[in-house]
């Protein structure tokens, strides 16, 4: 089980680098791409709601979701434990109230 539980983990936080890359094509750490402090259960539900850094869905990013609470380098959401990333997205997006 604490093998799944830590391919798991890493799969997240694989997902959640955003494709941030150092000179010599080495992948570097996003500012919000440490889970350290979640529990399995929080780590299941960013997978379950498919919680990424980068957005692909246009429109539609975590800054301009109603479930984001901004702040620097990484804000949070209502939905998802952990940091969040301005540019990020999940499924769990919903539109800010005018």
């Amino acid at each position: 089980m604490m093998i799944g539980l830590a391919a798991s983990a890493a799969g997240v936080v694989a997902a959640c680098d955003g494709g941030a890359k150092k000179a010599g094509g080495a992948k570097k750490a996003s500012a919000c791409a440490d889970l350290s402090g979640l529990t399995p259960a929080d780590i299941k539900v960013r997978e379950q709601l498919a919680y990424v850094e980068a957005s692909k869905v246009e429109g539609k990013n975590c800054a301009n979701c109603g479930l984001f609470k901004a702040a620097k380098p990484c804000g949070s959401c209502t939905v998802i434990k952990g940091p969040i990333a301005e540019k990020g997205y999940c499924t769990a997006w919903a539109p800010k109230a005018a």
